[in-house]
């Protein structure tokens, strides 16, 4: 059975024409089959089927689930802090865990550049004000371990009306449309020989020793490989869902008198 997660429309969403691909019907086989129609499964079907046969399953239509209702803001400082990260799991898996969200910003840009997408990509700064004292502090450590790993972080000061004048800004990360975005690379990895459906839901997967059999409600697919880009993998319940709790993030938009500056 098909969920209908477009319960409510995001900004994304209004106003935009989307293309449509049909269910899967009947048994197909692949080289990789690719879970998930979001930014990660969409990207992953672009560029694999350059080189081979590539299936996309989606259980609804393309974006309409996490991919839909991001701030579509690209960022290497990510909502875990550089400090933790290097707590948490040492400064060189720390530097790594942001050096590939910029890359993935990078590798956003270059494919926006070479197809041509019209997806609103705009390079720009991202801004950290502290709380209070202890805020302020935890700013000044992540610039200056930021530094030591060579990405652009600085503190500036401007008396805005908030608890501090000092705040952070962060060079060289991006925003952009995500549904426009990732609408144009489905229908490139189509071009490529990309096979996409929507509206199909994934029953179960089982591994064999040479192929993985992918059991649909609309029909089986057998795949080399298998790769699971969903928001929520099933499968691995242990791993994943057990340790999954509910948040929920609020977020203030509001029209500048300027655009974004720097200083």
């Amino acid at each position: 059975m098909v969920q209908n997660q477009r319960m409510s429309e995001t900004i994304w969403q209004k106003n935009l024409q989307k293309p449509n691909f049909s269910p899967l019907k009947g048994d197909i086989k692949a080289d990789i089959a690719v879970l998930g129609g979001g930014i990660t499964g969409v990207t992953l079907a672009y560029l694999l089927s350059r080189d081979f046969k590539v299936c996309l399953l989606e259980k609804n239509s393309l974006g309409s689930g996490e991919t839909s209702r991001t701030t579509a803001f690209l960022t290497y400082d990510i909502d875990c802090n550089l400090i933790e990260l290097a707590k948490k799991y040492g400064k060189e898996k720390a530097k790594n865990i942001w050096n590939s969200a910029k890359d993935a910003i990078d590798n956003i840009e270059k494919i926006t550049r070479e197809e041509k997408i019209e997806n609103e990509f705009e390079t720009c700064p991202l801004y950290k004000l502290p709380r209070d004292k202890k805020g302020l502090n935890d700013l000044y450590k992540e610039v200056e371990l930021a530094n030591n790993f060579g990405f652009p972080l600085k503190m500036r000061a401007k008396d805005i009306g908030l608890f501090s004048k000092e705040y952070l800004v962060a060079e060289n990360n991006a925003k952009f449309h995500p549904l426009k975005h990732i609408y144009n690379l489905a229908l490139r990895a189509k071009d490529s020989g990309a096979q996409i459906y929507e509206n199909t839901c994934v029953l179960n997967y089982n591994n064999k020793e040479k192929e993985v059999i992918i059991e649909t409600d609309k029909g089986q697919v057998k795949a080399n490989y298998l790769i699971l880009a969903t928001h929520n993998p099933i499968g691995i319940f242990a791993q994943v869902q057990t340790r999954l709790i509910p948040r929920q993030t609020y977020i203030i938009s509001g029209e500048l008198n300027q655009g974004p500056q720097s200083a």
